[in-house]
């Protein structure tokens, strides 16, 4: 909506549509100096909506609905008197046009989203933590992490980025809390990134034991640290290979890590267990799929790219959070986590993926 003023004696509304029908009957196009909007004697010319504020020019439609309307901060040195039926129906439409997420209410934890598959299903959560500070307010809050986590109630999260006696979080034992926070049946932690106290790496928290388990260094030459997570986990389908990694920034660094992985005695087996590969990947350039992993048999679970935006969580652009499976993993669903509490709770959104294994394997 935006209120023009003909003559500093009038003002009327222009906008179309049913609310803006409704407000053209109640204001008739009358003049509304007997609601007391007659602030020509105030300030003469065009209006200054928003004058306490600072604003220097008219307010666009946006600004005028994205906020909730106060007659006393647009005039605020006009004094109204009580106001009359006709300005109290008007007010009572505007309230109407006012969105939803302009305040959006605090709601308990809802439970789990079922998947849209009809059998039973395994889910997984992966999620750059970014050591439970949020990517705008840069708020140290590990609490807002673990409640996205809750929302999506997964039976396996596979996290980056967490902290154990980092400075800048407290000196919190991040594993052992969210171990605790979840009743994990099983976990196991990498350090990655040594601070001078404390440090940061990758964790697997799993509802089902974790038979075993391998830390993979993947440090490209004299770059930042990086590694992977090798498990297997013995769920109710049966037995379940997992790699939980956080990859470099740069293409070579990249190609060079994805093939140091897969080498690896523990994925040459053909004949091993259904596998999953989840984590940060950061590839912005949607290049590994066409190379080494397409290569040794794995499928990406998350195409298209533009479906699978996770960075930075305010406003996602870049798919840099994947999942790939092979072998017998039969993927139900997978998605991005888009809810107003994980755009705040780190600069990355959480994967999910449902699935479960074929028989036979």
């Amino acid at each position: 909506m935006r209120v023009v003023g003909d003559d500093g004696k009038r003002f009327r509304q222009v906008t179309g549509g049913r609310v803006g029908r409704q407000i053209d009957a109640i204001l008739g196009f009358g003049n509304l100096r007997d609601q007391s909007l007659d602030v020509a004697g105030q300030h003469r010319g065009k209006p200054r909506l928003l004058r306490s504020l600072g604003s220097s020019t008219p307010p666009t439609t946006s600004s005028v609905l994205d906020s909730p309307i106060d007659i006393s901060v647009i005039v605020p040195d006009l004094a109204l008197p009580a106001p009359s039926a006709k300005l109290a129906q008007l007010i009572a439409v505007l309230a109407t046009m006012m969105p939803a997420w302009t305040n959006p209410p605090v709601q308990a934890v809802p439970p789990r989203r079922p998947s849209s598959y009809t059998e039973p299903t395994m889910r997984l959560l992966s999620y750059n933590i970014h050591k439970g500070i949020g990517g705008r307010d840069r708020r140290y809050d590990l609490d807002r992490v673990a409640r996205v986590i809750e929302h999506e109630n997964p039976d396996l999260i596979c996290l980056q980025e967490v902290t154990r006696h980092a400075r800048r979080t407290c000196h919190d034992d991040q594993p052992e809390i969210l171990a605790a926070r979840f009743t994990a049946a099983a976990h196991v932690f990498q350090m990655n990134v040594h601070y001078r106290e404390g440090g940061y790496g990758n964790l697997i928290l799993s509802r089902w034991p974790i038979v075993d388990s391998y830390h993979l260094c993947l440090r490209w030459r004299g770059w930042k640290p990086r590694g992977a997570q090798l498990a297997v986990l013995e769920t109710p389908d049966g037995p379940l290979r997992l790699a939980n990694w956080h990859l470099g920034l740069r293409n070579r660094e990249r190609h060079w890590q994805v093939e140091k992985l897969l080498s690896h005695d523990r994925f040459r087996d053909a004949a091993g267990p259904p596998t999953l590969i989840v984590g940060d990947f950061n590839d912005w350039q949607n290049s590994l799929p066409a190379a080494s992993l397409a290569d040794h048999g794995f499928v990406e679970a998350t195409r298209p790219a533009s479906r699978f935006r996770s960075f930075p969580a305010f406003l996602p652009l870049l798919a840099l959070d994947k999942a790939f499976h092979r072998d017998g993993v039969r993927v139900a669903e997978a998605r991005v986590v888009r809810t107003a509490l994980a755009r705040r709770a780190s600069d990355h959104l959480p994967l999910v993926v449902d699935f479960r294994l074929a028989a036979g394997h």
